[in-house]
């Protein structure tokens, strides 16, 4: 945008980073941040999102929850994997909670951040409109961290994509979605995930499919710095 300078810093190292102040915006492509606006599409509440496992142990009420994870453990509850596909088919109004080997502990990372929102190729534009508007630093934290390179190149090009949308008008990311196509990590995902990844990816790499821009409920965020919490709410930003 002509007239403002943004302050933009790329977190590829979300476990060592020391990230204040801002909006931090957590992007995991596939799947922790698409699942999340898939939810908040279905109209699911409350939605949450555990930063591991371990952190929905002392949960009420988990019983009568559906829980998305593409990790294998045991909880009481309806599993799922993390997947928006399944997210999309379903008609469950339960209760939603979220937690992802690497995404939900990015989210965790971020939370001495002031706002921190949830960002992906389906909720481009929306996310776009909102950063325009935020003051201090935005920081751009890829899940996919620097120890899974060089095959988790999408949620790299998705932050590229937002960077530029941000400064100038927004022409949406058909560059970077154009070249993930062609790249090998789509392959290495469906071979993982032969049943629906494919489904899946139709999903992630639409843009602007899912308008919705999840964010972690500010008192939640208070709340969970204060007395070392692993669940937090997610909300959609007004």
């Amino acid at each position: 945008m002509a007239g403002k300078k943004f302050r933009f810093r790329v977190v590829d190292d979300w476990a060592s980073a020391k990230i204040r102040g801002g909006t931090a915006v957590v992007i995991d492509v596939i799947r922790f941040s698409t699942t999340l606006c898939a939810l908040l599409h279905k109209k699911r509440r409350p939605v949450y999102v555990a930063e591991s496992p371990r952190s929905l142990s002392g949960e009420k009420g988990l019983s009568g929850a559906d829980v998305f994870s593409e990790l294998e453990f045991e909880c009481r509850g309806r599993r799922y994997d993390n997947s928006p596909y399944h997210v999309l088919r379903s008609r469950s109004a339960r209760p939603a909670y979220v937690t992802s080997t690497n995404g939900s502990k990015a989210l965790f990372a971020c939370l001495k951040a002031e706002k921190v929102l949830i960002g992906c190729f389906a909720n481009f534009n929306v996310l776009v409109r909102s950063l325009r508007r935020s003051p201090g630093v935005i920081w751009l934290v890829l899940a996919s961290s620097a120890r899974l390179k060089p095959l988790a190149v999408e949620d790299g090009a998705c932050a590229q994509a937002i960077e530029r949308a941000v400064q100038g008008p927004v022409r949406g990311a058909a560059q970077e979605l154009n070249q993930l196509w062609d790249h090998p990590r789509l392959d290495q995902f469906i071979h993982y995930r032969p049943a629906w990844g494919d489904k899946d990816l139709r999903v992630v790499l639409k843009l602007n499919s899912l308008p919705h821009l999840p964010r972690v409920r500010p008192d939640r965020i208070r709340r969970a710095r204060a007395a070392g919490s692993g669940v937090v709410e997610i909300e959609p930003e007004r």
